[in-house]
């Protein structure tokens, strides 16, 4: 009886394992997830003593990273209009899976020799505390959130192909910063990442110097971003903890071209000038 007992349960575990081991996990950012094996790899070569409080720099590296197009299982075929694997050359191990709608990451599956770890695009949990009470500010503020979510999204957007990225890292036990460059373009990527989760990412021109792109996410939500294209015509953008927006300056050809600002539940717009705006940011840095 007591065998009989104890392969009862064996079965469940195991079956409850195989549900909830296979289980999709919930997916914001994407860089952090391609980061993370070369940034394991990282720490499993370096041979020096990690500190808390002051990062170590690591050799800088190169990475080569190929993109080509695979077929998916007939499942995700009628999903998904695009799908991309990525993998790198320096770590055989494992390949990405991308499933794309509408030029956008939907999926994105980590495959090794033992496992598959599935992740599921989730906009709406970042979300879920903006206000509805007025549908202009809800739409607005979602309207954002997509296209900062897609800009972060720059790697799955290259050609297909291999592409030469150079790693130059600090690293304490729990903090990965660094720079990552590509071979012929004129950008690199600057990125802060607390146990593999985004505090910060920006895309930085080299020359001149500007950052087309930039959030800030380590208090658990979007607080800050900014997004322009090569003319300088963009936003830069201020959220509620709620990931709400409350400011929204809006840029043409690199110059202030009117602000936008919302109460914390969206039902108060206002129109301010830049030195307004200005002025109500330095209030709410010393408060």
């Amino acid at each position: 009886m007591r065998v009989t007992k104890f392969l009862c349960v064996l079965v469940i575990f195991c079956i409850s394992y195989s549900i909830f081991g296979s289980e999709t996990k919930k997916m914001l950012f994407v860089s952090p997830i391609l980061y993370k094996p070369v940034i394991q790899m990282a720490f499993s070569k370096n041979k020096k003593s990690l500190k808390k409080q002051e990062p170590t720099a690591i050799t800088p590296f190169d990475i080569t990273m190929k993109i080509s197009e695979f077929q998916p299982d007939t499942e995700y075929q009628k999903d998904f209009d695009k799908f991309v694997q990525i993998t790198f050359k320096e770590i055989s191990n494992v390949k990405f899976l991308i499933f794309k709608k509408n030029n956008m990451v939907q999926r994105l599956h980590v495959v090794t020799s033992d496992k598959n770890i599935k992740y599921q695009l989730d906009t709406s949990s970042i979300l879920a505390k903006v206000s509805r009470k007025n549908k202009e500010y809800y739409d607005k503020t979602q309207e954002v959130i997509l296209s900062l979510l897609q800009r972060e999204q720059f790697l799955t957007q290259f050609p297909l192909g291999e592409h030469i990225l150079t790693f130059k890292l600090e690293l304490t036990p729990d903090v990965s910063t660094g720079r990552v460059y590509f071979s012929g373009l004129p950008y690199y990527h600057a990125f802060c990442f607390y146990k593999y989760r985004c505090s910060n990412s920006a895309l930085c021109t080299i020359k001149p110097w500007t950052i087309p792109f930039s959030l800030t996410s380590g208090l658990g939500y979007i607080s800050l971003a900014n997004l322009f294209d090569s003319k300088r015509n963009g936003y830069e953008c201020h959220f509620y903890p709620s990931q709400g927006l409350k400011y929204l300056l809006t840029m043409k050809n690199g110059k202030p071209d009117g602000v936008t600002a919302w109460n914390s539940d969206g039902t108060n717009k206002r129109k301010i000038s830049f030195r307004q705006w200005q002025k109500e940011i330095r209030n709410s840095i010393k408060n």
